[in-house]
């Protein structure tokens, strides 16, 4: 996790996601639903919030959410 982003308080490019319809953000992680249908997380996944199917670790660059698709 980026702690120096997470204190930013303008937008910053977060790995290279693009085709992001929509973007919500928890305190210390968010999650992003792009224009397929698929859905990304970053941030910390220390109680297993970015539905990665794993608890802990954070993830600075998006990550695809396996079981989530088509979703509008």
């Amino acid at each position: 996790f980026n702690w120096v982003l997470a204190r930013e308080r303008v937008p910053q490019q977060v790995g290279s996601a693009t085709g992001l319809r929509e973007l919500v953000a928890g305190r210390f992680h968010a999650l992003a639903r792009r224009a397929d249908g698929r859905v990304l997380a970053w941030g910390s996944n220390a109680d297993g919030q970015l539905g990665l199917r794993a608890f802990g670790g954070s993830f600075a660059t998006p990550q695809p959410v396996d079981g989530l698709a088509d979703i509008v």
